[in-house]
């Protein structure tokens, strides 16, 4: 790996800047991350980064990476604390001669622009300097936290004074005098501070940012102490800096032209009203997880008719799981399936939707949309009708949407698209929880199965009852179980990371990769719920004491055909006579089969034993050929298995 011309000694002797002109965008990155500054590449001419923000990265390393898969990329520096850097935008020639007279003859960096002048300052450190525009004076711009920058020598932009040895600290005293009220007059101590805001709260807070600024004259006091208890609501939670959250509703409640007088006591108000309805932080080291598991069992069962007392279990340590799933290598996908619409199993991805981390509900889903999704805001997909998708057959999105799928299921997993008008190869993940939700057609392919917890259910009958689900009487209730959830995969997400949890021989070996993370889980409850978990793995995927699902159906074939006293049985004939064994065969294929519909439970009977050298084949009843099964067909199976 070569090093960059301008950073070599006789680059260096003249100052970091010295050759950024003649540099190209990949040695224009490593001059600022050298500075420390974060840098990102930028998809050509439209200020827009390749990658989420978080990818931003002062490591040289790194920086040659990103550039050696975006070769094309513009640089852009992100501004604020974690770069150190504040720029001063001064755009057209009135901002460029008001910057001048704000700033004075500083020796500082200077880019020249298509439309003004750029002034690169040191950033104090120790305070926010939000990012403005045109809070400071007519054409003056203010990149601070939370900004970006495209540097030098993208778009044009050229250093003014290459011979510049350091960055000049940010004149705060003339950036105060400048834009009166921008101080806020709240006591920023009392306020929560954290360290990493979570992603989803900051685009939040970003969405009512811009709703403020763009809310109508006489209603933008009253946004603002609704946006601010929200923010503040979710600072004290600790999504949020609620430091940070007071100054950027500050200098946006100043730019959309509210009374400098009101604003701090309408900050203050809001931040009071936000506290007051968020519920104290949770202390994850006092949480009992056997007891919140069992709560959150009984919250599942409370809305929903189960087949068996292991699907909630199955769904409560998944729940559990996704706040957690980043520690795991592998991450199991549920199935909801019911055999007939009305069932129910939508009602569990609403109940559920309270629960997991991140939930993301779509239907109908694309290839595209999941794996956008997925590298924009790791979500928990909740995929309701995927029979739909997977209906089309053969069409390039469902096959897209399967092989996305497949990958999803394992750590480290990605897919490559080639985007803009470049074709540049583009990464996006494929990890992340997922639930997906059907009426059983048999149209789910069998790799998306085996990676699966299947959860079939049933309508209720008349004599069942559960409660009925209205989301607003639970929503409160539900979101103390999603919070204490939260943060018990938070504070014990490394443990589990280095859990190795002893796995059912009795599974296969996808089948233990899908149970692993949940069955580590279970086993820091305690006894009882390393008990419950595994008899939930092996009952879900068909494994009793008497053997596998197969055995099973060896055995119940044998007592259908002792019981007609047949020697061949057309499919349909043997299908009736599983069926009126009751237990899990009429559980899985009687609706379908009650309305003639053969083909979906003939094909599952076939692909359960096949394994066992058995299959469907032309037989003679009367005087017609139809497919069925002949009695020694089975002999050898039940001899060796039985």
């Amino acid at each position: 790996m070569s090093t960059p011309r301008i950073l070599t000694e006789e680059g260096a002797r003249e100052g970091p800047f010295a050759q950024i002109n003649d540099a190209d965008a990949l040695e224009s990155a490593l001059v600022f991350a050298s500075l420390g500054a974060r840098v990102l590449p930028l998809i050509p001419g439209s200020k827009r980064p390749y990658l989420k923000w978080s990818s931003a990265t002062a490591d040289d390393g790194v920086v040659f990476e990103l550039w050696r898969r975006y070769p094309d990329a513009e640089v852009g520096v992100l501004t604020g604390q974690e770069s150190g850097l504040v720029v001063v935008d001064g755009d057209g020639p009135e901002g460029v001669e008001n910057a001048r007279e704000l700033l004075g003859d500083v020796d500082t960096l200077r880019v020249q622009t298509k439309r003004g002048i750029h002034w690169y300052f040191a950033h104090p450190r120790d305070r926010w300097i939000p990012t403005s525009a045109r809070r400071v004076a007519p054409g003056v711009d203010i990149r601070g936290d939370g900004g970006l920058v495209v540097a030098p020598p993208s778009g044009g932009r050229v250093v003014d004074n290459p011979g510049v040895e350091r960055l000049a600290p940010f004149p705060l005293d003339t950036y105060r005098g400048a834009a009166p009220g921008a101080r806020v007059d709240v006591d920023l101590a009392e306020l929560p501070s954290v360290e990493s805001e979570e992603e989803t709260a900051v685009a939040t807070r970003d969405r009512m940012i811009a709703g403020l600024l763009g809310a109508e004259q006489g209603r933008r006091n009253q946004v603002l102490y609704q946006a601010g208890s929200d923010l503040f609501f979710l600072a004290q939670r600790g999504g949020l800096d609620g430091r940070k959250t007071a100054l950027l509703l500050a200098e946006a409640a100043h730019e959309a032209g509210l009374d400098s007088a009101e604003i701090p006591g309408t900050i203050r108000s809001a931040a009071s009203n936000g506290a007051g309805k968020a519920p104290k932080l949770i202390d994850a080291r006092a949480l009992d997880i056997a007891e919140l598991l069992d709560r959150v069992a009984a919250f599942l069962k409370r809305f929903g008719v189960y087949a068996s007392e292991h699907q909630p279990v199955a769904l409560t340590l998944w729940a559990v799981h996704t706040h957690c799933f980043a520690a795991a290598d592998a991450t199991p996908y549920p199935i909801v399936s019911s055999p007939a619409p009305r069932s129910g199993k939508s009602r569990v991805g609403d109940v559920l939707e309270l629960l997991v981390r991140a939930p993301l509900p779509t239907a109908d889903a694309s290839a595209a949309s999941v794996y956008r999704s997925i590298e924009l805001w790791e979500p928990t997909l909740i995929m309701d009708e995927i029979d739909t998708v997977f209906r089309r057959g053969s069409d390039d999105d469902s096959a897209d949407l399967r092989r996305v799928l497949n990958a999803g299921f394992a750590r480290g997993r990605f897919v490559v698209r080639v985007e803009g008008k470049d074709r540049t190869p583009t990464r996006y993940s494929t990890f992340c929880p997922k639930l997906l939700i059907g009426i059983d057609k048999g149209t789910v392919p069998d790799t998306i199965r085996s990676r699966a917890i299947p959860i079939p259910i049933h309508r209720k009958t008349r004599a069942e009852h559960v409660e009925r689900f209205r989301r607003k009487l639970v929503a409160v209730e539900g979101k103390e179980l999603h919070d204490n959830l939260a943060a018990w995969g938070k504070a014990h997400a490394e443990q589990l990371a280095q859990a190795h949890p002893e796995l059912p021989d009795e599974l296969d070996d996808r089948q233990q990769d899908i149970w692993e993370p949940l069955l580590a889980i279970a086993d820091m409850a305690g006894a009882e719920w390393a008990e419950r978990a595994r008899a939930a793995a092996k009952a879900l995927h068909g494994v009793d004491e008497s053997g596998t699902e197969g055995v099973l159906l060896l055995e119940a074939i044998e007592e259908a055909f002792d019981s007609t006293k047949a020697d061949r049985l057309p499919t349909g004939v043997l299908l009736t006579a599983l069926i009126d064994q009751e237990g899990q065969w009429a559980d899985r294929w009687e609706n379908a089969v009650s309305r003639d519909n053969l083909k979906g439970p003939g094909s599952q009977l076939a692909r359960l034993l096949k394994p066992y050298g058995i299959g469907p084949k032309q037989i003679r009843m009367g005087d017609q050929n139809v497919r069925g099964y002949e009695r020694y067909q089975f002999v050898a199976a039940w001899g060796r298995y039985l």
